[in-house]
């Protein structure tokens, strides 16, 4: 968390006097825009000094201390990016469900999902990092499908979404969780149709899924074979490829 309101704020106090030229008198400075001024500027100090211990206490990975910092800072000026350093902080601090609450806090601050997707890079990507981190808080508190849901919302946000919805796929897939991660693959190749991962990952989450008939043998949903066959498309010699094609052979495709 870093600030250039300082810099900004004493700028603005010093246009408050202009030089008299031409001959023309200089305006009047006005007592109450000065004193609010003023008041704006101690405040950017104190909360410069602050920030300055939050960055140098998470550097050295001094957690308790950063969370202190946070805390501070949200007193004084409530906004988005100190709940996320909160978070962060609550996050390898193993709170959990703070560090849940601080994300969403953070992220309803700055607005809504729809509204942020026309925010600056900068703030998109933050809050992005942010949806992801408070995914994996869930996961460690063993809420899948609320993590699944932070996944989803931290890839509307991602610079590339393709690459966040592969993150996706392959966090469920190895999770265990099947479905999901065909459906977000299937999000990933619909933006990148060219990671031969993302269809190795859905072919093997399809693999997964499949059933036994009556006469014994194991059929798969539509789309497996299909994914396969796809990764050895893009990627003949990739690290999956013998792994994909014990599964086609397995299949008798």
């Amino acid at each position: 968390m870093r600030s250039a309101v300082l810099l900004i704020i004493l700028l603005t106090i010093a246009s408050h006097f202009a030089i008299a030229q031409d001959g023309k008198p200089a305006p009047t400075p006005d007592p109450g825009k000065i004193a609010a001024l003023k008041e704006q500027n101690a405040k950017a100090v104190k909360l410069n000094g602050i920030i300055t211990e939050f960055n140098t206490a998470a550097s050295s990975k001094n957690w308790q201390s950063a969370a202190d910092a946070a805390l501070r800072l949200i007193a004084i000026d409530p906004r988005w990016d100190f709940y996320a350093g909160l978070g962060d902080a609550d996050m390898n601090l193993a709170k959990y469900d703070d560090a849940v609450a601080a994300y969403e806090t953070a992220v309803t601050k700055a607005g809504t999902l729809e509204s942020l997707k026309s925010a600056d890079a900068r703030t998109k990507t933050a809050l992005s990092h942010a949806l992801v981190n408070q995914g994996n808080a869930y996961l460690k508190l063993k809420k899948n499908e609320d993590a699944f849901r932070s996944y989803e919302r931290s890839a509307e946000l991602a610079a590339d979404r393709g690459v966040a919805y592969f993150n996706i796929c392959a966090v469920t897939y190895n999770l265990g969780e099947m479905t999901a991660a065909a459906v977000a693959c299937d999000k990933s190749i619909a933006v990148d149709p060219k990671r031969a991962e993302a269809y190795f990952i859905k072919g093997s989450a399809l693999y997964g899924n499949g059933t036994l008939d009556a006469k014994g043998n194991y059929i798969v949903p539509p789309g497996t074979v299909d994914a396969l066959k796809k990764y050895l498309e893009l990627a003949p010699n990739g690290a999956h490829s013998a792994d994909v094609k014990a599964m086609i052979d397995a299949l008798g495709k």
